[in-house]
């Protein structure tokens, strides 16, 4: 819909809207209606472009890696070496359809997942209130939503109060705008005069709305502009670190490759051994053999079984990359309630002589106006607590006006007609419903006992207060709401809500890993003491830092307790904010959260989590979903990611360890041979086998205490395992060009240095995949063991075929030379793990110095 069709209802009586979309208020559509209208204007969404398997494939085929095969190939079929032509294009089928299918299947993943998250709207149909996707939501829809709703599509509002709406993401403004139902007198020209408009993706930040869709999907101004197209991708921290290491590599590369490229003409050049064809074929396979071209694979693998591993814990990854990222969370921060409780309230104690008047007043605002996801939790718990009568009267109170919770405000209100008066309902925390009522009706230091008794035990309070006004009063009695006073306080209400039984488990296993659990709530302090007491957190356990404390420090004193504190009572959004930034500024910080308060926080943290029934806009910034509200699954979720990004470092370290070692091994062979150490379409094979187990390193197990640190990637210790673990493989390839090497028949030595190179590295996996020695480590996956072993079997067999021998140039090795590179091969794997011991106990012994 064009944007003056879309403006032209503001200016449209309701009654007038109501009529021409044929709905109302009251009974809203028929579900026949709805049917037909979805034929008519399709469903409420704006579909994203999917990433087809021709895109998948194309990049894949235009990878920088893969254009240096193509360049390869090239080279032999202008030669009019069909034979070789052929085999290179073989080895780049094989790598593109490895890479193809673990990328075409992360996508596949990351749809499935998306369907699980599906964000539902409250909508009258058929006559009552029902809860539906919404994108099955069509234009004459009557929908009704709460603070933290996101708008599904452009509505007329009908009902207000002290609605403000956040159009940022539709125009830019940051201010939010109050709206209202009023008609206006005249057609509005922009979309900031349109005060009782609700545009599709605008959030509700405070209030309750009422309105009438009247456009749905791409016909919104949302779908005009395509917004929903344009995404901030966030950047792992070892995506960043990878890419600073693939550079130092290809810079390494080229030098080394110019410096081998240089010297082979100045020593060679003129000699009947010299082909400046065949070197720059060689030169260019051997930079093959040094980069880690499957480390695309392997990441993307790595994060793709993740997910589906936290996916079957009911935990939802949005964002993959958000998984590595989860790993190297060093501070966890989170609300109680729900969490680490069970979230299913009931009624504990009742400070009011007459019990049934203060339940029932307590009760019929969340009756009427915390529907959804709004609902405080209180409501369930005072509804089981009622009589059936009162169940029954609680449905004859009619809401005039409200003031729904928020935030900021921490109070609800609620005017409406009850036996022939009109009633005006307060609830809230004690110390905020106190300040509204008059002295005379309470003792203060009564209730401040009564409260802190009950919420030692763990229990929350609500305070209860009420103003009655004659039913000619209506008029004062709304403007009352705007600044209430001098109300009657009825009583209060405590409640239990009980500590999860995962909850324990859950805090000893953080312990454990090392994660710092920090609780910063809306609750009073003396709850968060004593939910904290039961769970055992014990840092600065005596001492809660409350909102009002925060506010009045300095940002020094923030930062400082912000850091050095567990927990956080009565803070406020923009507190929440502050103290999970001063948490980031030395920590990668994963914050937990539900609600529209929640949301300035979310997207501040390294990693933001929700949970599937949080408000839309908490859902929508959140990395990852959490279809069970348990800090147990997120503890797991940090364990998996652990996980993750512990095997990618192995794969890193020892690709790069192998690819080094060989790199140098065969530049510098080559300058000193009158032929070439390996031919290029050999170095290329062994570039593909060696590479088949690497990404079997993703399945692989993983130490208990490696779990115990942050993800953390140092390229320091990588680059000297390298440097250290590639001068060991060149050594022993140094060994097998000694004992092998014969100026008359090159083919030997090729099939003697691709056999060992491939089975070095193969036992070089076996060794760096744990910091432990062999038999003290945990054992490996069956799928890495079973990977390696088709390899090796591939490896020694592959000279003995008749493939081997005319299209790869190899020849059969005697039984001699067989045993002796199998003998090498074990003496390797042996100085590899006398090494390794020796290295990470000096390199342990200096980091704790």
């Amino acid at each position: 819909m064009k944007l003056e069709q879309c403006l032209s209802f503001s200016a449209q009586s309701i009654d007038r809207i109501l009529t021409s979309l044929q709905t109302s208020t009251t009974t809203g559509l028929s579900s026949e209606e709805v049917k037909k209208r979805i034929q008519i204007y399709g469903y409420n969404e704006i579909k994203e472009k999917p990433l087809s398997w021709f895109s998948i494939l194309f990049r894949q085929i235009t990878n920088p890696f893969m254009l240096v095969f193509f360049v390869i190939a090239f080279f032999y079929l202008i030669s009019r070496d069909i034979q070789h032509t052929v085999l290179i294009m073989s080895i780049i089928g094989i790598n593109v359809l490895i890479g193809f299918y673990q990328e075409f299947k992360s996508e596949k993943t990351v749809r499935a997942l998306k369907k699980l998250l599906i964000i539902k709207t409250i909508v009258i149909r058929d006559n009552s209130r029902q809860n539906i996707p919404t994108r099955e939501l069509v234009p004459g829809d009557i929908i009704i939503m709460y603070p933290g709703d996101i708008i599904p599509a452009d509505c007329r509002i009908i009902e207000s109060n002290n609605l403000i709406i956040d159009e940022s993401t539709l125009t830019g403004e940051s201010s939010p705008k109050h709206k209202s139902n009023d008609t206006l007198a005249t057609h509005p020209e922009h979309f900031f005069d349109a005060y009782n408009i609700g545009f599709a993706g605008t959030t509700i930040t405070s209030g309750k709305m009422v309105g009438v869709i009247i456009t749905t999907g791409k016909e919104t101004q949302l779908g005009a502009i395509a917004y929903l197209t344009t995404k901030t991708i966030k950047v792992s921290a070892l995506a960043k670190s990878t890419g600073l290491l693939a550079r130092f590599i290809l810079q390494l590369i080229l030098i080394t490759l110019t410096i081998s490229i240089t010297l082979n003409i100045m020593i060679k050049y003129g000699t009947p051994a010299f082909s400046l064809y065949n070197l720059i074929i060689f030169c260019t396979s051997l930079a093959i053999t040094a980069i880690p071209e499957a480390l695309p694979f392997v990441i993307t693998f790595c994060m793709a079984q993740g997910a589906s591993v936290l996916a079957k814990n009911r935990v939802i990854v949005k964002r993959l990359t958000a998984i590595e990222d989860l790993g190297s969370i060093e501070i966890l921060c989170t609300d109680k309630t729900g969490t680490v409780t069970e979230n299913c309230m009931h009624v504990s104690h009742i400070y009011k002589d007459n019990h049934k008047a203060l339940l029932y007043c307590a009760y019929i605002i969340p009756n009427k106006t915390l529907v959804g996801k709004n609902n405080l939790g209180f409501d369930s718990a005072i509804w089981t607590a009622l009589t059936p009568e009162q169940q029954t009267q609680a449905s004859t109170y009619t809401i005039k006006k409200e003031v729904p919770f928020n935030p900021t405000l921490r109070v609800n209100l609620s005017l409406g007609v009850v036996d022939n008066a009109i009633i005006i309902i307060a609830r809230g925390p004690v110390e905020l419903i106190t300040n509204l009522c008059s002295q005379h009706t309470f003792d203060i230091d009564q209730l401040n006992n009564w409260t802190q008794q009950e919420e030692s035990a763990g229990s929350r309070v609500l305070a209860v207060a009420h103003k009655t006004f004659a039913l000619n009063e209506e008029s004062h009695a709304q403007s009352f709401l705007d600044q209430p006073h001098d109300m009657t306080f009825i009583g209060l209400v405590s409640f239990i809500d009980p500590i999860k039984k995962t909850a324990l488990h859950a805090v000893q296993k953080a312990m454990e890993l090392n994660i710092t659990l920090k609780m910063i709530s809306g609750d009073s302090p003396t709850v968060c003491k004593s939910v904290a007491h039961q769970l055992g957190i014990q840092d600065h356990i005596d001492q809660v830092i409350t909102g009002y404390e925060y506010a009045k420090m300095s940002p020094e004193e923030q930062l400082r307790v912000s850091k050095e504190h567990a927990l956080f009572s009565r803070i406020t959004p923009e507190q929440k904010y502050s103290i999970i930034t001063n948490l980031q500024d030395t920590a990668l910080v994963g914050y937990l959260g539900d609600g529209i308060n929640d949301v300035p926080a979310l997207k501040a943290a390294t990693v933001s989590l929700a949970v599937h029934d949080a408000v839309d806009i908490a859902q929508q910034t959140a990395d990852i979903i959490l279809l069970n509200k348990s800090l147990n699954d997120i503890i797991n979720g940090i364990q998996e990611g652990r996980k993750i990004f512990i095997n990618t470092v192995k794969y890193i370290t020892i690709t790069i360890s192998a690819n080094f070692g060989n790199f140098f091994s065969l530049t510098i062979a080559s300058l000193i041979l009158h032929y070439l150490p390996m031919l290029p379409f050999q170095l290329l094979l062994v570039n593909v086998l060696s590479d088949l187990p690497m990404i079997a390193i993703a399945t692989d197990t993983v130490a208990p205490d490696e779990l115990k640190k942050t993800g953390t990637f140092n390229i320091k210790e990588i680059a000297l395992i390298s440097i250290i673990f590639g001068c060991v493989s060149s050594f022993f390839d140094f060994i097998i060009f000694a004992l092998f090497q014969t100026p008359h028949n090159p083919a030997i030595l090729q099939t003697c240095w691709f056999m060992s190179s491939i089975l070095t590295e193969l036992v070089l996996i076996f060794s760096l995949r744990t910091k432990l020695l062999f038999f003290k480590a945990k054992r490996p996956s069956i799928a890495l063991v079973a990977t390696c072993l088709i390899v090796a079997f591939i490896t020694i067999g592959l000279p003995f075929t008749s493939f081997g021998q005319n299209t790869l140039k190899f020849v059969a090795l005697s039984p001699r030379i067989v045993g002796v590179i199998m003998s090498i091969i074990i003496l390797y794997f042996i100085t590899t793990e006398i090494i390794k011991w020796f290295f990470f106990a000096v390199f342990a012994r200096k980091t704790h110095n």
